[in-house]
């Protein structure tokens, strides 16, 4: 086992996500908030240790997020709230970091790039690379 220079965000859904991914369509009607955080998203930041720092991180890379988030539920991006602010963003996800994070595997880690723009995005983003 090992500690890797990468600190953890995790984001759960809120209860404004639910009445939105609801608002879609019929089929989502019975969906809970339990059933939308069951496997909650897990983003591999960097090393932050101090809450300023948290809250800088988030403030600089809470548009990925919360793009990140809207799009693995709904591609139509007319759909999506506008306009979406750090406000909105706290009140639709509750934000979890963990400053240490352990690999307890042998074999390397591999990268799996969605597109260009996704790249481009997160190079701009406090730190962050790909």
């Amino acid at each position: 086992m090992s500690e890797i220079n990468r600190s953890l965000l995790i984001l759960t859904f809120k209860q404004p996500f639910l009445d939105w991914a609801r608002s879609l369509d019929d089929e989502s009607d019975d969906l809970t908030l339990a059933s939308l955080n069951e496997d909650a998203h897990a983003y591999l930041i960097p090393e932050l240790f101090d809450d300023s720092d948290q809250e800088e991180f988030l403030e600089s890379c809470y548009e990925i997020l919360f793009t990140g988030e809207l799009q693995s539920w709904w591609l139509e991006e007319t759909a999506w709230p506008q306009p979406r602010d750090l406000k909105m963003f706290r009140e639709w996800f509750e934000v979890e970091f963990h400053s240490l994070v352990f690999d307890l595997c042998t074999i390397p880690l591999e990268r799996v790039e969605e597109s260009d723009e996704d790249d481009d995005d997160l190079e701009s983003t406090n730190g962050l690379e790909h």
